[in-house]
């Protein structure tokens, strides 16, 4: 008996974790006005068009509305660093009106906005989980520093941070 590719190809997806290859959605590439103008604290995930693309599982991407609270955005490390992992300093554009020492914040990267292929809606934007920080004492007007307590994939200058999970 011969199994419909269809089938099948549905049945790996759904085995290697890849949940979304199955619904009937794509991601579009950000608007060039996107970039970048939208990195103040509490604004919605600005898009610096620099990010690497690849593979994820559905558990660590999430679809977000552009009303999601991004926090603050990471600005760079202690040392320069390109990429940023477990352990390394980096400085966020958020400072004590939003971020207080010992808070814990998760690290996303933008991903890209996701787009319904029959509607042509957008549905929202995806962010993947590459880590998380700690706020340390270290807490200014309008920035801070905070520590990568762990880190999924190298963290980049321009990673967003959200505050609270």
């Amino acid at each position: 008996m011969r199994r419909k590719a269809g089938l099948t190809w549905m049945a790996a997806c759904l085995l290697a974790g890849l949940f979304l290859c199955v619904a009937p959605l794509t991601r579009v590439q950000a608007d060039e006005g996107d970039a970048s103008d939208n990195s103040s604290p509490g604004a919605s995930a600005p898009s610096d068009g620099s990010q690497s693309e690849k593979p994820s599982t559905a558990a660590n991407t999430m679809l977000v509305q552009d009303d999601y609270r991004i926090d603050a955005k990471i600005v760079g490390s202690s040392d320069q660093r390109d990429m940023i992992a477990e352990g390394d300093m980096v400085f966020l554009n958020a400072g004590s009106d939003v971020m207080a020492p010992g808070m814990e914040g998760v690290v996303y990267r933008k991903i890209g906005k996701i787009k319904d292929k029959k509607t042509g809606d957008i549905l929202g934007t995806q962010l993947r989980r590459v880590g998380k920080l700690i706020i340390t004492d270290e807490v200014g007007d309008t920035s801070c520093t905070a520590r990568i307590t762990s880190s999924d994939e190298p963290i980049q200058a321009g990673d967003l941070v959200h505050m609270g999970k």
